[in-house]
């Protein structure tokens, strides 16, 4: 089998590899959570912002898209990148892992400027 040759201390690969749906649960947990606390966040600042005036709470809803877009970017950038990072870091490669964040660092600066010359 694949996990046969695993060592004791790889309990997270053995989850993966044993049983992926189990995994799948397991590895969305954080995700869910970070998503709630997001929509929490909207939620109350729309709640907040509706005791200054209609055009404010408009404002809110308005931006609570474009505030999702830009984190789903980061966060997809971020997951990509630590991938990418931890592989190289696997294979004892550090020329591609220095590379590799030197990237990474470059297009997050690069997404930062232009969103903010946008917005």
């Amino acid at each position: 089998m694949i996990g046969d040759n695993i060592s004791s201390n790889d309990s997270g690969v053995k989850s993966i590899l044993g049983d992926p749906r189990n995994a799948l649960i397991r590895m969305s947990i954080p995700l869910i959570v970070s998503l709630f606390f997001t929509s929490i966040y909207n939620v109350v600042d729309a709640m907040w912002v509706a005791g200054i005036g209609v055009n404010a709470l408009a404002g809110v809803g308005f931006v609570t898209p474009i505030f999702t877009a830009i984190m789903g970017i980061g966060n997809g950038l971020g997951a990509g990148s630590a991938s990418s990072l931890s592989k190289y870091i696997g294979e004892d490669n550090k020329s591609k892992a220095d590379n590799g964040s030197i990237h990474t660092m470059f297009i997050t600066l690069f997404f930062s400027l232009v969103t903010t010359l946008i917005l």
